[in-house]
């Protein structure tokens, strides 16, 4: 009756287990250490062009996320800081410099701010005989704004041969070193008045730490990794200037890496350095896995050619799209294509069993038809929908715009049942707007739109009341609602309907999120199933001192974080796993599974079986067949409930259909267990007369008429 799914624990269950929590992420791809990065997606050689020349004029570069472009800070011929198309290395303008002048050079290094503010800092020898400076670009179009000019707090040292802006974690810093200066400058930036509103200076010694060169900040940390040639990768604190891990010499022993970009690639801490020496030879780039601290890949250095004496250039991780580029000085500006050494991205949130509660006991020897409900929290996850009685709908009902119906894909309630629909998790939500309908205008309920920062704790920002007779803030004809919701941060937001007496179902189509600037940062008009993507769930069973890997058992368990089972389907399992007769000490755990993510609880809770003696798959009459029976009341007007049930569990799916043929609701769609069920069906915007429905799961197909009288 239950199927046990062997083929597909062996593709996703091959995790590691802990005492209470159990996660699975997949890597896309298997890997030899040192890969060759031999094939550019583009390359620029130096000498083809006017502003990229074999001259150690070209030394900065940095990628714009917001645009996604690359900025190339060239000195050939002039200043000239080069925008190019990251996609394509295309050259699509050159940034403003007006105004730009005083220091040995006058602007050389530049980075980006997540928004896509740009800054760039001059080289000073000295910062108390010649000024350092720092500008800011608005964006790609705007001029250059002079937001600094001093001695770095008296510092008679060397700077702009680094620079950096940390804005990880609600920083706002600017980060500046030099050559032969055992110090690193620390600049406060206002946002909002677009100057330098502090200066701090971290004082290193020498003997460990003579120049900081390459910086890359580290999300959720007060640390960047440094670089430089004397010493190897490591990490340094922002706040005290002590160091942290160090990368082993042995990773790169005969290497002069100046420069260091950081990213977390899904959970993988990546690392890039440049270069691994300053001769022609040593233009490559590397990517170390700062877990293992070994190098997975380096950049053939066959394009390159020249030697690069100041060591200058650097590599940019671009997660997001899988690349990583290159600016090797004097020889080529490089894209790699990266993204098999990226995992597949961890979306599902972790969530927790609710109940039987830990230790719980099943005697297998009761009434077979008794049930077992076996409930979890939903599993939220950053790509995919999340829902409790809720259905996917696809048929006319749909809005289609403009207020009219049409054919198409929506979410709906289920009739009689309390629910909530949970979106993926957003980036700064500030407004929300969709369409939104009842079933019927005898429909009685209250819509709350939520908002969490943890997924636990929610506030209502919105209430929509539907009223009898059709009054309310939604009825049954399809109106555009909106909310603000006014969160910062990583925030949940889900849909919440309910109601004492809940006549009817809710429905909501294109629903569209944006945040405060106004960018839509969600956008779901439900059109095609492929569109509505949603975490799914399957129960697992095992001794309890199995490892889960294989589980013994395995149930798919559908869309909902519920699973309902009989003790005849759990007694028939027992009897096809030959359990012993007598107590069965098992465990038991819900996987949430998207694409090939699979995640699991954060518990793993015993349950004691209590097999009947003599239990034999002969003995167990399977309880269920699959029945489809007449709706009731019949005629109806205008609701009416249908009953049915399935043997085994499976996609079910039970429409309704005008006797010409056309379909005009779809009332399940989803994965159910073994077992009987009811669904309601209002047909209050419908006309009167016959409609046929029809059941089909697996092999089984059964057809009913009904006949609605108004």
């Amino acid at each position: 009756m239950i199927k046990s799914l062997q083929s597909f624990q062996k593709k996703v269950l091959a995790g590691i287990l802990f005492a209470g929590y159990m996660s699975l992420s997949l890597l896309s791809g298997t890997l030899s250490a040192q890969d060759v990065l031999s094939t550019t997606v583009w390359s620029i050689q130096a000498d083809q062009n006017t502003w990229f020349a074999n001259d150690d004029n070209t030394r900065g570069v940095a990628y714009n996320r917001a645009t996604g472009n690359l900025i190339v800070f060239s000195r050939s011929g002039g200043l000239k800081p080069v925008v190019l198309n990251a996609a394509t290395g295309d050259s699509i303008g050159v940034l403003s410099v007006a105004g730009i002048s005083g220091g040995t050079f006058p602007a050389s290094l530049i980075d980006v701010s997540p928004d896509g503010r740009i800054f760039a800092s001059n080289l000073t020898l000295n910062a108390t005989t010649g000024d350092f400076k720092i500008y800011s670009w608005a964006n790609e179009s705007a001029e250059p704004k002079l937001i600094y000019s001093g001695d770095v707090n008296g510092t008679a040292f060397r700077f702009g041969d680094s620079f950096r802006a940390d804005f990880t974690d609600g920083a706002s810093t600017l980060l500046a070193g030099g050559s032969g200066n055992p110090n690193l400058a620390l600049f406060t930036y206002d946002a909002a008045q677009d100057t330098i509103s502090a200066v701090n200076v971290l004082a290193f010694d020498p003997s460990v730490m003579r120049a900081v060169r390459g910086m890359a900040p580290i999300a959720g940390e007060d640390s960047l990794w440094v670089n430089e040639f004397e010493f190897n990768l490591r990490k340094v604190s922002l706040s005290t200037g002590q160091f942290g891990t160090v990368v082993p010499e042995s990773v790169f022993p005969t290497k002069e890496s100046l420069w260091v970009d950081y990213a977390d690639a899904n959970g993988r801490k990546l690392a890039a350095v440049f270069p691994s020496s300053l001769g022609a030879a040593g233009q490559s780039a590397s990517i170390i896995d700062l877990a293992t601290g070994t190098e997975i890949a380096y950049t053939d250095v066959a394009s390159g050619g020249n030697a690069n004496g100041n060591g200058s250039g650097g590599p940019i991780l671009d997660i997001a799209n899988g690349m990583m580029y290159v600016l090797a000085t004097n020889n080529h500006i490089s894209a790699y294509d990266i993204s098999e050494y990226i995992p597949a991205p961890v979306t599902i949130r972790e969530f927790n069993l609710l109940g039987p509660a830990n230790g719980a006991a099943v005697d297998l020897g009761a009434d077979p038809a008794t049930e077992v409900e076996i409930t979890w929290e939903q599993a939220v996850s950053t790509v995919a929908w999340s829902r409790s009685a809720f259905n996917y709908e696809f048929d006319s009902f749909a809005h289609g715009g403009e207020g009219a119906n049409g054919t198409g894909g929506y979410i709906g309630s289920r009739l009689g049942s309390a629910a909530t629909v949970t979106l993926p998790v957003l980036d700064s939500p500030a407004t929300i707007s969709m369409w939104a309908a009842t079933y019927s205008n005898a429909t009685v309920l209250s819509v709350d739109i939520q908002t969490s920062s943890d997924n636990t704790n929610w506030t209502t920002v919105e209430t929509l009341e539907a009223v009898a007779g059709g009054t309310g803030d939604i009825n049954v004809t399809w109106k555009q609602v909106s909310a603000n919701l006014n969160a910062t941060g990583e925030t949940f937001v889900r849909f919440r309907i309910y109601g004492d007496n809940i006549a009817g179902a809710a429905y909501f189509d294109d629903v569209r999120v944006t945040n405060a600037t106004g960018v839509v940062i969600l956008d779901e008009d439900f059109d095609e199933w492929e569109s509505f993507q949603e975490v799914s769930y399957t129960w697992h069973l095992d001794a309890v001192s199995g490892s889960f890997d294989p589980p013994a058992l395995s149930i798919p368990a559908g869309n909902t974080p519920e699973l309902t089972l009989t003790i005849g389907a759990i007694l028939a399992e027992a009897a096809r796993l030959e359990l012993p007769d007598g107590l069965f000490n098992g465990a038991w755990t819900v996987t949430a599974e998207f694409g090939d993510e699979v995640k699991f609880a954060n518990q793993i809770w015993t349950v004691d079986l209590d097999v009947p003696v003599g239990t034999s798959v002969e003995d167990i009459e399977n309880p269920f067949t699959f029945e489809l029976a007449q709706n009731y009341p019949n005629p109806f007007n205008p609701s009416t409930q249908i009953a049915y049930s399935i043997a085994e569990v499976g996609h079910v799916e039970i429409s309704v259909y005008t006797v010409t043929g056309q379909r005009v609701a779809t009332l399940v769609n989803e994965t159910m267990p073994a077992g009987r069920h009811v669904v309601s069906f209002d047909a209050a915007h419908l006309s009167s007369g016959v409609y046929i429905y029809r059941l089909t799961s697996g092999g089984f197909t059964s057809s009913q008429k009904m006949l609605l009288v108004k």
